[in-house]
């Protein structure tokens, strides 16, 4: 969850009702396009037809309408990463971090009865999921298990131990007699 969160923006989506919708953030909403059609809340006048891309000015218009969340349809929820885990009353977890949404895991959200959650916002152009596929195929859970992989990696003729395992790494990296960046 951590490093998810270093690398990629979390779009908040709040239930209500058991109907999703998506919390205003202008830095993220810039570029995209409008699911529904974003309506001033004080007024009724309809600010951003469906399917309608946010530019700019739009954008101008939703930030001085005050505007604060708007709906968002399951099938666009669909595809989407969770951003963190969800935990169920109890303490246990439901549905893990960097999980692709399916309609299964949102009615199983719906079930536990969480006021909101966060999604990864990847857009496919300006920011790229191979950090995210690379987190989802990392199956290291500890250090200890993560200097063993490295070492296997890096000497796969020789048999891994912790101890041999650490002391390669800092050799490797740590010691200035074998780890030297000038010419």
């Amino acid at each position: 969850e951590e490093l998810l969160r270093l690398f990629y923006k979390a779009e908040n989506i709040v239930i209500k009702r058991k109907k999703f919708k998506k919390q205003f953030d202008p830095e993220i909403l810039l570029g995209q396009r409008a699911s529904h059609e974003i309506v001033d809340p004080k007024t009724g006048e309809v600010l951003a037809k469906k399917n309608r891309k946010i530019g700019k000015a739009l954008l101008k218009r939703l930030v001085e309408a005050k505007i604060k969340e708007f709906d968002v349809e399951r099938e666009d929820l669909i595809g989407k990463f969770l951003a963190h885990d969800i935990v169920d009353s109890s303490g246990e977890v439901v549905v893990l971090s960097n999980t692709e949404l399916t309609d299964s895991i949102l009615d199983s959200i719906l079930d536990v009865k969480v006021k909101s959650f966060e999604v990864l916002f990847i857009d496919g152009t300006h920011v790229s999921d191979s950090f995210r596929k690379t987190l989802s195929l990392d199956i290291v859970v500890d250090t200890d298990e993560a200097l063993l992989e490295i070492y296997r990696r890096l000497r796969p003729s020789s048999p891994p131990t912790l101890e041999v395992a650490t002391s390669f790494f800092n050799n490797l990296f740590f010691n200035s007699a074998t780890y030297d960046l000038s010419e």
